[in-house]
């Protein structure tokens, strides 16, 4: 890559390079003060948090990107403010989007209610054993008939708590989903389930609602926190409990025709010709 890059800035005009890791941040900036009319930026797609960056190996190539590069983007203000906590730096918060062409309403909802979880089942800050919990307390009590569908990449943690395999019996669909999918399985979906901590943005969030389907999601401050409004979906606590109840919410909602208006009217903030 490193080869490529210097072949291609010595046999032509480059105006900007936007780096989206640390290395290619740092090359940037280097370049950047060799060539004055090449303007850099650095997208940080996580949190900027010093505390957590100082314990990486790549902690010096930070700072320098942080001290020297044009832009320094966060894609949420919770992490513009990480950055200058830690930096001293004021970054330029520039949010995702979703492209409302794309993702829309294509089907009508499955005839029983459905969570869909569209995210890593191995990560464990994406909790996917808290979704589990949760479904097994909906269908306990509310829902009988409830389905779950566990559409992200990876596998299972090995251990799950004695109520999340409980929650398994009501997993229906098990699998990694393509782009192409998503926005039929949001449609059908009854709620999109994202209740991980430390999410900078959640994409999953906003593509949900622009397919009409409210979310839930924690109520921590963070990127999809900020997403979520009334009318579009339910905020909880890191707890199976909060979690069911802010998904029966998110349930109610699905009923009421009017939701996947809201919904999208609410996606329409981030469509990518606004944002």
């Amino acid at each position: 890559f490193a080869g490529q890059t210097i072949a291609g800035l010595a046999g032509r005009r480059l105006d900007v390079w936007h780096a989206m890791s640390v290395g290619d941040a740092a090359a940037a900036t280097l370049t950047g003060k060799l060539r004055p009319h090449l303007r850099t930026v650095y997208t940080e797609v996580g949190f900027p948090a010093k505390a957590s960056i100082d314990r990486r190996p790549e902690r010096r190539l930070y700072e320098y990107v942080v001290r020297g590069v044009d832009e320094f983007v966060c894609l949420s203000p919770p992490a513009g403010e990480l950055l200058e906590a830690g930096y001293g730096r004021r970054g330029t918060v520039v949010p995702g989007g979703v492209d409302l062409r794309a993702f829309q309403r294509t089907a009508g909802r499955h005839p029983a209610p459905v969570l869909l979880f569209p995210a890593s089942l191995s990560e464990p800050r994406k909790n996917v054993g808290l979704v589990l919990e949760a479904a097994a307390e909906l269908a306990a009590n509310h829902h009988p008939t409830l389905e779950v569908w566990l559409v992200g990449p990876g596998a299972l943690p090995d251990e799950l708590s004695e109520r999340a395999r409980e929650g398994l019996r009501h997993v229906t669909v098990r699998r990694a989903a393509s782009p192409e999918e998503l926005p039929s399985l949001y449609s059908r979906a009854w709620v999109t389930v994202l209740p991980s901590h430390a999410e900078v943005f959640g994409l999953v969030v906003l593509e949900s609602l622009a397919c009409g389907t409210p979310a839930v999601v924690l109520d921590d401050g963070l990127g999809p926190a900020g997403i979520v409004t009334p009318g579009t979906g339910a905020k909880c606590q890191p707890g199976a409990e909060s979690l069911a109840r802010a998904c029966l919410e998110a349930i109610e909602l699905a009923v009421n025709p009017a939701t996947a208006e809201h919904c999208r009217s609410r996606a329409a903030d981030y469509d990518w010709d606004s944002v």
